[in-house]
């Protein structure tokens, strides 16, 4: 179930990620006169057939990269990817995508984001509900974990105290969260 829903996650952010890239989308596809298609149809066409081939390519890279692979996202239109080799930056430049080296692939993140959820279940339960989120951050290497702002101190401080072991030493940093305390599925 911890998986299903870190992959709901992951999806969701990518989802979003797109559709914040496509922009502004003209949502009037009538003129008033005449009833016929306005000018908008045809930038929204090409603007999802445009996401529809970054996505595409995401979907190839991620498969032909393999374990050099750890996130992609688009930012200003582009495609990105975080990988962990020099080969890997070569393949994904070649593609025509923006290529960033990071030391941590996507299957070493999830499992620090796995072992940083571990160890969240442990917490009291105050602690614990106040966790809001869990994220692994390809693009920087890294878990970031969204506390609610009443109990970041304390969760920080339990973490420092417990120095549980996080796959491979991937950064685990806290991020204050507020709106009303609700806990991370996991």
């Amino acid at each position: 179930m911890k998986l299903m829903q870190r992959i709901g996650a992951t999806v969701t952010v990518i989802g979003v990620a797109t559709l914040a890239a496509c922009g502004p989308q003209d949502t009037d596809t009538a003129s008033p006169e005449d009833g016929s298609p306005g000018a908008g149809s045809s930038e929204s066409q090409s603007a999802t057939e445009q996401t529809d081939k970054t996505l595409k390519l995401l979907e190839t890279l991620k498969t032909e990269l393999g374990d050099s692979y750890a996130q992609g996202w688009i930012e200003e239109g582009k495609l990105h990817v975080a990988v962990t080799t020099d080969e890997a930056v070569a393949k994904v430049e070649e593609a025509g995508a923006a290529a960033k080296k990071v030391k941590f692939n996507e299957s070493q993140l999830k499992q620090a984001q796995q072992d940083v959820q571990d160890w969240a279940d442990s917490l009291d339960a105050e602690a614990r509900s106040a966790v809001q989120t869990y994220a692994a951050d390809g693009r920087n290497g890294r878990i970031v974990v969204g506390v609610h702002e009443s109990e970041i101190a304390a969760v920080e401080k339990a973490f420092q105290q417990a120095k549980p072991a996080v796959g491979d030493g991937v950064p685990v940093v806290f991020e204050k969260t507020s709106g009303k305390i609700s806990p991370a599925g996991g």
